[in-house]
């Protein structure tokens, strides 16, 4: 049977590093906010105007969200600031091939930081999971891998459901660690198999980056 991923793409925790012109977070601001919801926001994040070191920086509390919730370039959920460190959600990108188009969604992705963060190689890894591919990350504008893994299936037209990270070694599922802090690349995926690719019967593969500690335990309907 068929496996298919779920419409809603899977929210993953990534590490940041940080490099401020201050040397590493100190406490807020005087007459700052403190904290948004549970979450201490320390200089030279802030919340509002004179509260930050730049509009890097800049810290927005989505109010609406109980408890509030800060966003880090009005977008991205902040989980955690430490002394040169971030924790953050972010969505895992999902390619898919069209059989009518004949080619595939969101092949290549590209991740564009602010020049004064990057992901951290010692914190995270990369992960990719489907049939007949490689997945790899390319520095932004060059020719150089900075990582990448195939996975492929034993059987071509089943993934096996609820694997943990551990077995993650290239069938259904691989990983690879990151080389270096990277703050912009190109994410893509390619079919193994360019004759017959597996896209053609598994449509939909799924690559990002998480947090080292990240398992992979989520249930796929088969």
């Amino acid at each position: 049977m068929r496996m298919l991923l779920p419409v809603h793409l899977i929210t993953i925790i990534i590490s940041l590093v940080f490099i401020a012109q201050e040397a590493g977070a100190s406490p807020t601001k005087p007459g700052c906010p403190e904290k948004c919801g549970n979450i201490t926001i320390p200089y030279p994040f802030g919340m509002g105007k004179g509260c930050y070191l730049n509009r890097d920086f800049e810290i927005t509390c989505n109010l609406s969200s109980n408890p509030p919730r800060p966003l880090l370039l009005q977008e991205v959920q902040l989980l955690q600031i430490s002394e040169d460190s971030l924790r953050i959600n972010d969505i895992a990108r999902r390619s898919c091939f069209n059989n009518q188009s004949g080619v595939t969604d969101s092949l290549n992705v590209t991740y564009k930081l602010p020049h004064h963060f990057s992901y951290s190689h010692t914190r995270n890894k990369f992960i990719a999971i489907g049939c007949d591919i490689f997945a790899f990350i390319m520095e932004y504008n060059s020719t150089t891998y900075t990582t990448g893994c195939s996975s492929l299936c034993l059987n071509d037209k089943n993934i096996s459901g609820g694997f943990p990270s551990s077995a993650c070694s290239g069938i259904s599922c691989c990983r690879n660690y990151l080389q270096t802090d990277i703050t912009s690349f190109n994410l893509r995926i390619r079919s193994i198999n360019m004759i017959t690719p597996g896209w053609t019967y598994e449509p939909c593969s799924l690559a990002f980056i998480a947090e080292r500690n990240f398992s992979i335990r989520k249930t796929f309907y088969l």
